[in-house]
C-alpha cells in the first residue's frame, strides 16, 4: 500500500484519504483508520470501506484509486507505450513487477 500510494499523483495524500470510502460501513472521526496496516485489516473485514478501482501499473509508476479518469490516463499511457507513440524513457520507470494488477481482497 505505501508503493501505490507514492505511485499516486498527489503524494501529500494521507492513506485514509487515499484509500477509505464514503461508504456507510468505513469508521469515521477517531474510529477511522490512519496507517496502511489499519486499512489493510479493515479491508479484510469490510471490503466496502474502500474505494473502487485500485489500478497499478507497477511498470510505470502510476497508480488510480476510486478514480476512473486516473484509470483511463494508466490505459492511455499503455496505449501509446504499444503504439510506439510513448518512448521507454519517457515514462518513469520504478524497479520491479512489470505488470497491472488490480487489487483484490477476499471476502
Amino acid at each position: 500500500m505505501r508503493t501505490i500510494l507514492s505511485y499516486l499523483p498527489s503524494k501529500a495524500v494521507s492513506p485514509s484519504l487515499a484509500f477509505l470510502s464514503a461508504h456507510y460501513a468505513t469508521p469515521s472521526g477517531s474510529e477511522r483508520p490512519e496507517g496502511v496496516s489499519a486499512i489493510a485489516n479493515l479491508a479484510q473485514n469490510n471490503p466496502s470501506a474502500l474505494k473502487w478501482p485500485i489500478v497499478v501499473d507497477w511498470h510505470s509508476g502510476q497508480a488510480a484509486i476510486g478514480d476512473v479518469e486516473g484509470v483511463k490516463g494508466i490505459l492511455e499511457t499503455l496505449r501509446k507505450r504499444r503504439d510506439g507513440e510513448l518512448k521507454e524513457d519517457e515514462v518513469h520507470q520504478p524497479k520491479g513487477s512489470t505488470c497491472i494488477q488490480e487489487i483484490s481482497v477476499n471476502i
